[in-house]
């Protein structure tokens, strides 16, 4: 549904608005179709977690978990930088802690989550990376339709972002009713397919680029690892775009660009980079699959993918990898408490059988 969504904001909605104003082709737009229908065909059978197996005691201790994520996000917003990484836990644990059939603890949660992200949104967003905080809003609130068995129109929803989308071009900290079309064209939800679109020719004009392309590769597989560690270590396409082909005070400011889904297999590969694109969301479908039966967290990490998919349609694979840190980042240290515990539970269970002290 998250893509689908994606799909709506960053290709539907822009070639629209592109085809209009600016005569931009569909062609794009038709790759990008082929696309996204071979990824949603390969997570058909991929649905949000419905239920809820956790013991009493583990729902208290899964809710003071949330309590404490939350509290800390406002506590680093209003005095550090840092409220950012823990946005992605309070979505992943928002919807560990629903439960089906009790829909006024339902809603209490959505309450809580919505003032967290409201005191994001006042004290930490800067008006940068709208995709990612939206992805998270309109994940918690699918997910909260969801959990309560709440009939949702799928086609009527997903135009819902357009809107959003096209209210807050110009602005993006505040909605402005007086839409300027000219402004939406501008805006880097709809401007991209228009850059994206001219992407084939270059690759008819300078040739296919298997080396540039392959880069991008190796960016999007190890984009953990820090430049002061690997100097050396690629750009990400978005930056690296601006590099080759923009002003040098973009660079120095480090501006990047969006790709969308396909675009940077365009660039490099032509029409080639349809066969890669179609890998890339194989892989990444498989990954969706991998983390649902994660074992960790019960698969809901899959709640972390499904808030950054509109990021995979808007900037494609070398954004969708760097946008995905932040949410491992973000539950990394729940994840190593966890395995503490274990070992300490596993030790404890081993000194108190004898098996150390020699007593059998």
């Amino acid at each position: 549904m998250m893509f689908l969504v994606g799909f709506s904001v960053y290709m539907y909605f822009p070639v629209l608005v592109n085809n209009y104003l600016f005569g931009t082709s569909f062609t794009l737009y038709y790759l990008s179709s082929l696309v996204s229908l071979y990824f949603l065909n390969n997570t058909s059978d991929l649905t949000y977690i419905s239920y809820n197996y956790h013991s009493r005691k583990a729902n208290k201790l899964n809710l003071k978990v949330y309590l404490l994520i939350a509290v800390s996000l406002v506590v680093a917003g209003l005095y550090t930088t840092w409220a950012a990484y823990f946005l992605p836990a309070s979505v992943m644990y928002f919807a560990i802690c629903m439960i089906p059939g009790r829909l006024l603890h339902n809603v209490m949660l959505a309450v809580i989550q919505f003032l967290v992200f409201a005191a994001y949104y006042t004290l930490a967003w800067g008006g940068f990376g709208r995709t990612v905080i939206f992805g998270a809003m309109i994940t918690c609130f699918l997910y909260f339709l969801y959990v309560n068995n709440i009939k949702v129109q799928k086609v009527y929803f997903t135009l819902v972002p357009i809107l959003g989308a096209t209210l807050i071009s110009g602005n993006r900290k505040e909605l402005s009713w007086a839409i300027d079309i000219s402004s939406v064209a501008q805006d880097s939800a709809v401007g991209p397919y228009r850059l994206a679109s001219t992407f084939m020719e270059h690759a008819d004009q300078f040739g296919i680029d298997v080396s540039g392309f392959l880069d991008q590769v190796v960016f999007t597989l190890l984009s953990f690892v820090p430049r002061v560690w690997w100097p050396t270590k690629p750009f990400g396409f978005g930056f690296e775009y601006v590099v080759r082909n923009m002003d040098d005070y973009l660079t120095l400011a480090g501006h990047s660009i969006a790709a969308t889904l396909v675009g940077e297999h365009l660039y490099y590969l032509g029409s080639f980079g349809v066969v890669t694109a179609l890998i890339m969301v194989h892989l990444v479908a498989k990954l969706c699959k991998w983390v649902s039966n994660w074992q960790f967290f019960d698969g809901y990490g899959i709640v972390l993918l499904a808030a950054n998919m509109m990021v995979l349609v808007w900037g494609g694979m070398t954004s969708f990898s760097t946008r995905m840190l932040m949410p491992v980042i973000s539950v990394s240290p729940i994840v190593l408490v966890y395995w503490f515990f274990m070992i300490y539970r596993s030790q404890t269970r081993i000194v108190g059988s004898g098996r150390i002290t020699g007593r059998y």
